[in-house]
């Protein structure tokens, strides 16, 4: 694992403690699953490279290179077991892994050499391993110490360390960075979405119970709809497995116009493009794709853009979820539901890269009632903020007791330097 290019400190490490993903801290980790301790590992938390990391008691390295911890033989079990073994390799693992004559660096599951998979035996390809930088660049996704524009940021990572998250593209071995000219945004892209004061408001009075960015999007493809959200006068973000690939079967409609098929022949806005987020062999994120509507300058006294979620999600943040009801009847959850972010390996996802994980109380509602096709909003002050977004077609696709979403802030880079 790379810590001085990869993760951003924002906390030094005291002595004896090393800053790993927490992940990789089982100790940490299984405290936070349980429930226990979330502001304990907050004042742990050491920097973020796409996952939170800890300050995690680690005082040595293993002969495998990881970190670990310095204890005598008979508080290390998965090396006592090594003392008697007729494994050569084993017996050699255990003879390296002393650190004086008492005490051993044990690690975490560690009793043997592990050998390092080779890299994929195919020459490079140049299409596999484009991508599209936070400045809309186009670039090649490389190792992050492949990369030169990348050496400032190393020397000072708190200063650039968003960039570099936002430009994470993979991994193997270690980080992978879309590798542009530059490391540090350019510009904002503050012209192409609305400003905080223009966006996420929602007047009840004259939206009624229909939220004013949601879109319902149909397709001559499936007899289902799905779910979008307006994000600025003509862009709407939605998910790839809801737009397809051909935007010229695409129509999207706002608010009156979902639940009145009076308006029908007035209401379908047709698709002059459509853009995915690129599906790369080392990207974990491919389910977003923005759609730019044929009417340009679309909104009007019914329709408002929300606002895009400004930051990562804490953990046990209460969101709302709101979206159809069912697949085939247009009918608004106005109320909306409320969940709580959580982390844990339970979770159907575990902890990838691209999803919040959530609870309710209101699990049950969710299965049998509530909408297969939603999003996940935060309120606060008044005002509506896009966190996640869910279009899979099967309910039985995501069973378990925690539910999930397109995590839309992974996303945000690439979405507001694919906007104009």
């Amino acid at each position: 694992m790379l810590f001085g290019f990869s993760v951003a400190e924002i906390n030094t490490c005291r002595e004896n403690f090393k800053c790993i993903p927490l992940t990789e801290c089982n100790e940490i980790k299984s405290l936070i699953e349980s429930n226990n301790l979330v502001n304990y590992m907050q004042s742990l938390s050491c920097g973020y490279f796409h996952e939170p990391y800890v300050c995690c008691a680690r005082n040595c390295e293993t002969p495998n290179g990881n970190y670990g911890q310095i204890k005598t033989l008979n508080n290390c079990p998965r090396l006592k077991q090594n003392e008697f073994s007729n494994n050569l390799s084993q017996r050699e693992f255990l003879n390296d892994s002393f650190v004086n004559n008492t005490h051993v660096c044990c690690g975490i599951d560690e009793d043997e050499y592990k050998l390092v998979e080779p890299a994929p035996i195919e020459l490079p390809n140049d299409l596999k391993l484009s991508c599209t930088t936070p400045n809309g660049e186009h670039a090649n996704c490389t190792h992050i110490n492949d990369c030169p524009s990348y050496l400032e940021a190393a020397a000072e990572p708190n200063k650039y360390f968003q960039f570099i998250n936002d430009s994470f593209c993979g991994y193997w071995k270690e980080p992978m960075v879309c590798c542009g000219s530059t490391s540090y945004y350019k510009e904002t892209f503050t012209n192409n979405l609305p400003e905080n004061y223009q966006c996420g408001l929602w007047d009840t009075n004259l939206h009624k119970n229909i939220p004013p960015w949601l879109a319902v999007i149909s397709s001559t493809e499936f007899v289902d709809v799905c779910v979008g959200v307006l994000i600025n006068h003509y862009y709407v973000i939605s998910t790839t497995i809801c737009t397809g690939k051909d935007h010229k079967k695409l129509n999207v409609r706002f608010g009156e116009c979902i639940v009145n098929n009076r308006f029908n022949s007035q209401c379908n806005n047709e698709v002059a493009l459509l853009k995915p987020f690129p599906l790369q062999k080392f990207v974990h994120a491919d389910d977003i794709g923005v759609v730019l509507l044929k009417l340009k300058k679309f909104v009007n006294a019914f329709t408002t853009p929300i606002c895009l979620s400004r930051g990562q999600l804490p953990v046990y943040q209460e969101v709302q979820i709101m979206g159809l009801t069912r697949f085939n009847n247009l009918i608004i959850n106005d109320k909306g539901i409320t969940a709580t972010t959580t982390f844990t390996d339970d979770c159907y996802f575990g902890t990838n890269f691209k999803y919040i994980c959530m609870n309710s109380n209101n699990i049950n509602t969710i299965r049998n009632q509530s909408p297969h096709q939603y999003v996940v909003l935060q309120l606060d002050n008044g005002r509506w903020y896009l966190e996640g977004l869910f279009n899979w077609r099967s309910w039985d696709e995501s069973i378990s007791n925690y539910f999930h979403a397109i995590y839309v802030h992974k996303f945000i880079p690439w979405v507001k330097s694919n906007v104009s």
